[in-house]
Parts: structure tokens; C-alpha cells; sequence
């Protein structure tokens, strides 16, 4: 018997059903939160970033304390500061530390594990990330004056786009959203790291190939989506195709870049997307005027032949 059947009633497979299996279809409320922990750690960063009065790595440094090399602190809070109705329910069960950093690493949830080595069940913790990377590239840009660098134009729109309030506070979201669930379900996330650590990704991944087909994480970027749609407003929200969507919530396109060459993978995303943004009522005007699949596969050929 293969240990993850003593989780799981059935064996996660490869395919739609599988999906159906494990999706925890409810959406949490933490946009208080989310804007809370943006207008403490990243509102006045990511504007002074992007108007030039931070303009290199020697103002980061003189700025903030270092993790490590290319990871800075911006700070932290306990989860006994947030005020969601959601967020409390968690806390009361497994409290959490959210740690805000600009790195090159991603943001995660890091779940409640048990440390055999001292009988112990190690806190959990959230890493909400602004990307380094890109920061980097807008600071490069701008000493340059935009000329042709090492990316095209639509990447530094791309990087402009990471620093937005929607993107970051949906990156929060994301990660509330995972500590949440996991938490008001039985820790079923936790569940399957510890499997994952002992046994191999694959029960991290689910059998899916790539961690971003697991249920637990089209759960979370639904979050995300819904969070863009609370912070721009239905009328504004309706007017975007999902071209639109993804790149106002670059995760979205780093998926699809992930997972185009994959014909089975891709079947299963735009599956379960399509579903669980119908269920909560987000799929735009403009996605069904132009028909959803025929809008995504679009997307999908633009990354063909990379």
C-alpha cells in the first residue's frame, strides 16, 4: 500500500477527477488583511521603487537587514494581529508568523510540521515575497532610460506590474488563502508536505508533474483572481479577457509558461479553472464574449516554440 492512500480515500490521479477529488471549493474574505500587511511592509516601498527615490542595491542595504545575499527583511507579524473572520478561526487552531521579504525566493506557505527529532510540532510560517529580480530590472531600466536591454518591452511591463497593490495584495491572499484552508481542513496541506518530505515531490505534486495542477494551489490563485476583482471593482473587472487577467496577476502567466508544452497539463488547468471561476462568479463579460477556452488557448500559443 503506498503511503498516501492512508490519506486520501482515493488515490490522486493524473486527470480531471482527480482534481474534482481534492478541490476545497470555499473562498476565504481576508482582503483586510491582505491590505493591512500591504500598507505596513510594501505600499511606501513599491512607490518609492518605482518613482526612482530608491534607485539601487545601496539603498536596500542601508535600508534593511539581510537574511541572506539577495533576501531583505521588511519585517514581520503574528497572525494574532489580523482581524478576519477567517484568519481568526486559524489563529485560534495554529497561530502563524507571516515574514515579508524582497528575495529572489517565492512566496510560500510553510505548513505545521512535526519535528521528529525533537517531538515537536514546528510553528507555521508565510513568506510573502516581492521580487528582486525584478526591482532590479526597473532600477535597470531606468538608468538607461528604457533603451533595449536584456528584456522586450512587455517584460518590464511585466516588472512595473509585480509591484502594483493588486498583484502584491494577491500574493498575500494567495498565502492566507493556504494557511486557512489547511488549517480549517484538517491540515490536509500539512499532510502532504510530511509525505513529500519523507517520500518524494511527487506526493507534493500530486502526480500532476507540476506543483501549480495541485488542488491546493488552483484554490489559492482563485483567491488571487478574486482579490484583483474586490480591488478594481466589477465594472472594471468585467471589462478583461484573461490575457487581462494574467497579466495583472503575473502568476497566472508563469504557469502557462510553465505547463505549455504539456497537452494532458493543460487540458487539466484550463479545466479546472474554468470550473471553480464560474462557481465563484468570475468569469468576466469579456471572457464570455470572446468564449474562455478559445481566449486561454491564445495565451497558450504564445508561448509555443519556447
Amino acid at each position: 500500500m503506498r503511503p498516501y492512500k492512508r490519506m486520501f480515500k482515493k488515490e490522486p490521479i493524473c486527470n480531471e477527477a482527480g482534481l474534482k477529488l481534492q478541490l476545497q471549493e470555499k473562498l476565504y474574505n481576508v482582503k483586510q488583511d491582505a491590505l493591512m500587511i500591504y500598507n505596513k511592509f510594501y505600499k511606501e516601498l513599491t512607490i518609492n521603487i518605482t518613482k526612482g527615490v530608491l534607485s539601487n542595491r545601496k539603498d536596500l542595504d542601508f535600508m534593511f537587514d539581510k537574511l541572506n545575499s539577495n533576501t531583505y527583511i521588511l519585517g514581520s507579524i503574528s497572525s494574532d494581529k489580523l482581524n478576519c473572520i477567517d484568519c481568526k478561526k486559524a489563529h485560534r487552531l495554529s497561530p502563524v508568523d507571516i515574514y515579508c521579504y524582497i528575495s529572489d525566493d517565492a512566496s510560500a506557505y510553510i505548513p505545521p510540521i512535526q519535528n521528529k527529532k525533537i517531538n515537536n510540532i514546528e510553528k507555521a510560517r508565510i513568506e510573502i515575497v516581492l521580487d528582486l529580480s525584478s526591482i532590479l530590472a526597473i532600477w535597470e531600466a531606468m538608468s538607461r532610460l528604457y533603451e533595449a536591454l536584456e528584456y522586450n518591452k512587455s517584460d518590464y511591463e511585466d516588472f512595473f506590474n509585480r509591484l502594483t497593490p493588486n498583484v502584491v495584495m494577491s500574493s498575500i491572499t494567495h498565502e492566507l488563502s493556504h494557511w486557512i484552508s489547511d488549517i480549517l481542513n484538517n491540515k490536509h496541506i500539512a499532510n502532504i508536505v510530511a509525505l513529500a518530505d519523507e517520500y518524494g515531490k511527487e506526493y507534493l505534486e500530486l502526480k500532476y508533474k507540476n506543483i501549480n495542477l495541485a488542488y491546493y494551489e488552483v484554490d489559492a490563485y482563485i483567491h488571487g483572481i478574486d482579490n484583483l476583482k474586490k480591488d478594481i471593482g466589477i465594472k472594471e473587472y468585467n471589462k478583461l479577457s484573461f490575457t487581462d487577467i494574467c497579466k495583472r496577476y503575473p502568476a497566472l502567466r508563469i504557469i502557462i509558461k510553465d505547463i505549455h508544452k504539456y497537452d494532458l497539463l493543460i487540458s487539466l488547468w484550463k479545466k479546472a479553472m474554468l470550473k471553480r471561476m464560474s462557481r465563484e462568479n468570475l468569469i468576466t463579460d469579456e471572457m464570455k464574449r470572446t468564449k474562455f477556452r478559445l481566449n486561454i488557448d491564445k495565451l497558450f500559443e504564445t508561448f509555443k516554440g519556447v
